[in-house]
């Protein structure tokens, strides 16, 4: 009663425990949503995006974007740094069948080549120049000869850590809304020659001093590191050395590429310090817009909704699971998170931000841990206040101090009182083992009595083993009583088959024909006379040879039989028809006895046949396997079927068909010896079926 007390208080305590609990852990799931939506976890999901580009690997750009690169040979060939836009100009001049030509070079100074340049961009028709914004969020527009052609910025943003992973593709400078230079050049690709225009921004001095606003953001879907999109020397360009044709329909970007002409940009796939032109980047944009693959950011609402549904699911889990499979879930769910979220990144292109589902399983795996410990040393608060209320002394006993927690349990105060709780427990044990001596000393003369028992026990199996030792003398008996009659009875038999053997070999031809009639009935009974022998001693050792099952075959032991019978007389036509593989738990010998009966009986009976017929096979009999030996012969009366097994006992006369009438019965024993039955069915004239199960 008093147990059942003290449990209904901690199932109480337990209860009100759960409440908190929760709250605790939901006060701890609203932290880490607050520290990612601060920031703490910044570094650990940008490391986490970078690597699932790197994971990832490169991915094959469209055909329609090229890029004309100002590298080492092209200063080499076409001059030193900065070049004469004329180059410029010839390079528009070249590629008059591309669907569109965008500079990243900044062109902000008035030079002596400008209008050479502008009368090509003019011709062309499809061009588009950058717009500059340095970091003191100075706009410089294009010089005034190209500041009537489209112009858009080339703003890129660069993380905290300098790598650049998104893009703004509209600005608010002052009174205008400036497109990104890769979206100019989407419109301009897609749409008719734009005629040159001043409504860009522009002073005399070509600078403005204004605030900037960043609009319409855009994750860039790198498609490899540096040099994954095709790149041509602008020297080739101007040269000639590429065929105009093979630039119909493209996207040209011309930009520099050699080292030190520009500021170079890293991106996810820098790990290696693999910076990439600023020419590049503005490629793998466009081809994000042209193709509409860019990364998309999951909506942080829908992020923590998913991570608060996990951590329920896992709270559970952790509180029911024991403590081995609760850790095993633990590294699943920390293993499964970034897994998912890398196949998210690579089927859809979609980016869910993993730091905050990480630290949530961890979190909630700890703090179920300390719930549990709590948990536990309640229980044990309990079974030692259990213990106190026992004890004699009750100085000691801190039963009623109550269950205060896992603080209450380590604190010193807390062990110290346990320790005295344990002390006289103690005492109080070595009492009850005196009291469980002498329990013992009764049970000693319990066991004593026992053992005297397992001795008469023992005696009277002696006496079992002795009658066992008569009965194996009375078997013995009995071989050496069916030695001496086979012995006795063969003796007498063979003389008489010698003299016979003597009267044929000397006296045949002066033997009158009645004297050889007699003579060959004397020849036919020893040879019946050794039969019945034979079958006699067989069915006498059946009931004293232990049966050794196997599994056999006894299908293909009928084929045998079968060939044997067929080989022993050619001039008879049977046809057998043979059922295998049939598997069955039997002794060999034994079922190889049975089945030689059998199917000899067969043989026997269907001699008078003219198409005789013999068949074994299986049929289920009341849902079980029932085996059979069917033929066309002589058959038999059914009334008399009570007759066939029985020793000595024949349904047809010796003149028709010879035989001991004991192969039935040895049959028969063989099959109850196996624990089965055996029956016949059979019609005069039409054959008998004989039936026997094995279980």
């Amino acid at each position: 009663m008093l147990c059942t007390e003290r449990r209904n208080s901690l199932k109480s305590g337990l209860n009100r425990k759960g409440v908190r609990n929760i709250l605790i852990a939901l006060a701890g799931l609203f932290v880490i949503f607050g520290a990612e939506d601060l920031g703490f976890f910044e570094g650990i999901n940008r490391y986490c995006y970078d690597l699932a580009f790197r994971l990832r690997g490169t991915i094959r750009p469209g055909n329609d974007i090229v890029i004309a690169a100002i590298d080492e040979k092209t200063l080499q060939e076409l001059g030193q740094w900065p070049l004469h836009r004329s180059r410029y100009g010839q390079l528009l001049d070249t590629l008059r069948e591309a669907r569109a030509v965008g500079f990243t070079v900044i062109m902000a100074e008035p030079t002596a080549d400008d209008p050479v340049l502008a009368a090509a961009a003019a011709h062309y028709g499809r061009t588009v120049f950058p717009l500059y914004i340095d970091e003191h969020l100075q706009v410089t527009a294009p010089a005034p000869q190209l500041s009537r052609f489209p112009s858009w910025h080339l703003h890129i943003e660069q993380g905290i850590d300098g790598v650049t992973r998104r893009v703004f593709h509209t600005l608010k400078v002052g009174g205008w809304i400036v497109p990104s230079f890769a979206a100019a050049i989407q419109e301009v690709a897609a749409a008719p020659p734009l005629p040159a225009t001043d409504g860009k921004p522009s002073q005399s001095d070509s600078e403005i001093s204004i605030g900037i606003t960043q609009l319409a953001p855009m994750h860039i879907n790198y498609h490899g590191p540096r040099g994954t999109f095709p790149t041509i020397p602008m020297a080739d360009i101007v040269n000639g050395r590429v065929p105009a044709g093979f630039f119909k329909g493209k996207i040209v970007l011309v930009g520099p590429t050699a080292a030190g002409l520009e500021e170079q940009v890293f991106t996810p796939f820098s790990q290696q310090r693999n910076r990439m032109p600023a020419v590049e980047v503005q490629a793998n944009i466009l081809s994000n817009l042209l193709q509409h693959d860019n990364i998309r950011i999951s909506d942080t609402s829908v992020r923590f909704a998913a991570c608060l549904l996990i951590a329920v699911i896992l709270f559970v889990l952790y509180m029911k699971l024991t403590e081995t499979v609760a850790t095993l879930v633990w590294l699943t769910a920390s293993i499964s998170v970034p897994v998912v979220v890398y196949l998210l990144f690579v089927r859809f292109g979609l980016w869910v931000d993993p730091a905050a589902f990480i630290f949530t399983a961890g979190f909630l795996y700890l703090l179920t841990f300390l719930f549990k410990l709590e948990i536990a040393t309640g229980k044990l608060q309990q079974e030692y206040a259990a213990v106190a209320d026992h004890l004699k002394a009750s100085g000691h006993a801190t039963g009623g101090r109550g269950y205060r927690g896992l603080a209450d349990y380590l604190s010193i105060g807390g062990i110290n009182a346990r320790i005295a709780i344990l002390s006289e427990a103690t005492c109080q044990i070595m009492e009850q083992t005196r009291q469980l001596a002498e329990t013992n000393e009764a049970l000693h003369l319990e066991i004593e009595q026992r053992i005297s028992a397992q001795k008469e026990i023992s005696a009277l199996n002696e006496d079992l083993l002795r009658q066992k030792h008569a009965l194996e003398a009375v078997n013995n008996e009995l071989e050496a009583f069916s030695y001496s009659v086979s012995h006795d009875l063969r003796a007498p038999l063979r003389s008489i088959a010698g003299f016979s053997a003597l009267l044929i070999e000397e006296c045949l031809e002066s033997m009158p024909p009645l004297g050889k009639e007699y003579l060959e009935r004397i020849n036919n009974n020893v040879v019946r006379m050794e039969s019945l022998i034979t079958a006699f001693l067989t069915l006498s050792r059946l009931s004293r040879i232990d049966i050794s099952r196997q599994r056999i075959d006894i299908g293909a032991m009928a084929r045998e039989i079968a060939e044997e019978l067929a080989a022993s007389d050619r001039q008879r036509q049977v046809s057998f028809t043979i059922t295998e593989p049939v598997i069955v738990n039997a002794d060999p010998a034994f079922m190889r006895v049975a089945l030689d009966n059998l199917l000899g009986n067969a043989w026997k009976f269907t001699t008078r046949t003219a198409a005789a017929t013999i068949e074994f096979g299986i049929v289920q009999h009341d849902t079980l396997p029932c085996y059979f030996v069917r033929d066309n012969g002589a058959g038999f009366d059914v009334t008399h079927a009570s007759r066939l097994f029985a020793p000595f006992q024949r349904l047809h006369q010796q003149n028709e068909f010879s035989g001991t009438g004991i192969g039935l019965a040895t049959v028969q024993r063989i099959i109850q010896r196996h624990g089965g039955v055996i029956w016949a069915e059979g019609t005069p004239g039409e054959g008998a079926t004989f039936y026997f199960s094995l279980p």
